[in-house]
């Protein structure tokens, strides 16, 4: 046999895989590789890690149909885009007329059910998680703080729970419809917390859980952090216990180096929330924190208006820090930062901040803190959420009643 022949389909074979070879390669060249779009993210640390965390923004709206509408629908792509969040907190603000009122209720500053419903479908079609949170402001002084509600016969006290329940019992179906996944059962209700009778708030736990599967969480304020936890917040029916963390971290303003500004953070902030979470014996959540873009923000955190001067870096910073900490403590469950847009100088819309929250919420925590070093991150005082107006957010504390900077 001619051994040319024999060679012949050696190299019939040789052929073959180089055409097929430049098929690939030509393929490949062809295939144009995906331009970044600042636009657009890819899966974040909270989502992918073996430690969840909650890196969360919360963006209020105060309408019958704000949740509902095409604004809200589209600025959740810029968020989730600019700042890398993965979870988006929605708060449903209720009324009562003064401080000693037993009837709760939906006023024009509360989502419709269909507003609230077509939101979280919004979020969630956004890849974003759903916290959901229920406010209350009192109607006929709106400088009045949620935290001072309170009633001297336990017969109100039983009353107002009952009218609470009515109120937030609908939004708590409908939560339960929508897959959201966690639900705050009251915000701030520092009175309330810790002298109504211990089964008015196990009562109500109950009703919650036997309508929603999802995360239950109270929030309580950061003046709380001090005290022995009452019984019902160890209630196996709640997940965790929120913070609204607007603790002063200076007492008085000043410029401060943003490295001792991280230090500041881990003595005063975080020596709070990590005793408060060992007797609380779980991870706690930060379910609220924020900072005006104001020279004088971290001595006075919780007032909506200031005449200092603004400093966004400032704001960028303190955010910075908070998360720095936060980030690397696993008894810190999320954070959740107060807030998108709307909301006058808090606002983190194309602003400094929103970038260092970009880069951490799209990061890996970092390494853990030992035990010896144990001291939580935040703590920060907001208090009363009030109505508020396109470019103004008004929640007076108890650390200011009035709400005037």
């Amino acid at each position: 046999m001619d051994a040319s022949r024999e060679k012949l389909p050696v190299l019939l074979l040789f052929l073959l895989l180089c055409v097929l070879l430049a098929a690939c390669s030509g393929g490949w060249e062809k295939t144009e590789k995906p331009k970044q779009d600042l636009h657009m993210t890819g899966p974040t640390s909270c989502e992918t890690e073996q430690r969840p965390f909650q890196a969360g923004i919360s963006y209020p709206q105060w309408s019958v149909t704000g949740y509902g509408d095409e604004h809200w629908s589209k600025s959740l792509a810029l968020l989730k885009a600019q700042t890398g969040a993965c979870w988006i907190q929605m708060p449903i603000l209720l009324t009562q007329e003064t401080l000693i009122s037993t009837d709760v209720f939906q006023d024009t500053n509360a989502p419709a059910l269909y507003s609230y419903a077509e939101g979280v479908r919004a979020a969630h079609a956004q890849g974003l998680r759903v916290f959901t949170t229920f406010l209350l402001t009192v109607k006929r002084d709106r400088s009045d703080w949620a935290g001072d509600i309170y009633f001297q016969r336990k017969q109100d006290i039983g009353r107002w729970f009952e009218s609470y329940w009515q109120a937030i019992q609908p939004y708590v179906q409908v939560a339960q419809e929508e897959k959201v996944e966690q639900l705050a059962l009251g915000t701030e209700l520092e009175w309330l917390a810790a002298h109504a009778p211990a089964q008015l708030w196990t009562q109500l736990l109950g009703r919650a859980r036997a309508l929603y599967t999802g995360s239950l969480v109270y929030d309580m304020n950061w003046t709380g952090l001090q005290e022995e936890p009452p019984a019902w917040m160890k209630d196996p029916a709640l997940t965790t216990i929120g913070v609204s963390a607007y603790m002063p971290i200076l007492l008085e303003p000043r410029p401060i180096p943003r490295s001792h500004l991280t230090l500041v953070w881990k003595q005063r902030e975080g020596a709070a929330l990590d005793t408060f979470a060992r007797r609380l014996g779980k991870p706690v959540l930060i379910s609220e924190i924020g900072y005006r873009r104001h020279s004088d923000a971290l001595a006075d955190p919780w007032r909506v208006h200031s005449k200092a001067p603004l400093d966004p870096a400032l704001q960028a910073s303190a955010c910075e820090a908070a998360l720095q900490y936060a980030r690397s403590n696993p008894r810190i469950r999320g954070v959740f930062f107060w807030a998108w847009d709307e909301v006058g100088a808090m606002s983190l819309r194309d602003q400094p901040a929103a970038i260092v929250l970009r880069n951490w919420f799209t990061s890996p925590p970092t390494t853990p803190e030992s035990e010896s070093e144990g001291p939580f991150r935040l703590a920060g005082c907001r208090a009363a959420k009030q109505r508020c107006q396109p470019g103004d957010v008004q929640r007076p504390s108890n650390g200011s009643p009035t709400g005037e900077g």
